[in-house]
């Protein structure tokens, strides 16, 4: 019953992202019916049920598959500017991976956050809106040092101060996705915005606790 309870909330939210920033034919097509699917399943009158660990992780991978279908098709709704080359083989890619046959593994969740990441450096991302001056005197003004910004799934900018490691969870005041951590564990869906400061990692990260370690003493 948690197992359920837990899946018709999280298909609750995708549907309500998914009609937030799709426009219904695409949002039927890409995202609903799908979802028809696993909802079909957890109908199932139990004994026709298997919730054993790989049906879990199938039925999680597909969340995952979808709400990258949303990022992906949204972003390409929103950019009003014909792409570059580059840029046109990175959301190609992004959209060969979701829309495959076959379960979307950790690897391709992998593959596509890469190319995100990969876009974000190619390409000034909505939600950002201002010139590179302005960012340039935002960063100063704020005075702190390299990697502590990130963005929201939806690519609105945000600051974790301190450390920079990600304490505590809140909502993106653009959007209302779920932004920041705990426990210096960033969100999944989260990721860093090194476009924003020119760092190459975040303030704590793999990469910064490495350079720590090999400081003089």
């Amino acid at each position: 019953m948690t197992n359920i309870l837990t899946f018709l909330n999280e298909i609750d939210a995708v549907l309500i992202d998914g009609r937030k920033k799709l426009k219904e034919s695409m949002f039927e097509d890409l995202v609903n019916d799908p979802l028809r699917h696993i909802m079909k399943y957890l109908s199932e009158p139990r004994r026709n049920r298997n919730f054993a660990e790989q049906q879990l992780n199938d039925i999680q991978s597909e969340f995952k598959r979808i709400r990258r279908v949303i990022h992906i098709e949204s972003l390409v709704s929103t950019l009003k500017q014909t792409l570059k080359e580059d840029e046109k083989e990175c959301i190609d890619s992004m959209q060969h991976l979701t829309k495959k046959s076959g379960p979307f593994t950790d690897e391709d969740r992998q593959k596509f956050d890469d190319l995100v990441r990969k876009f974000e450096q190619i390409h000034h991302l909505p939600g950002l809106g201002i010139t590179d001056s302005e960012r340039i005197n935002i960063v100063r003004a704020l005075n702190i040092s390299k990697g502590h910004w990130f963005i929201c799934p939806n690519g609105h900018p945000y600051v974790i101060t301190e450390c920079g490691g990600a304490s505590q969870e809140s909502q993106c005041p653009d959007c209302g996705e779920q932004i920041g951590g705990q426990n210096h564990h960033l969100l999944e869906s989260n990721r860093h915005f090194g476009l924003m400061d020119s760092s190459q990692h975040a303030a704590w990260s793999n990469e910064a606790n490495l350079n720590l370690r090999h400081l003089p003493i």
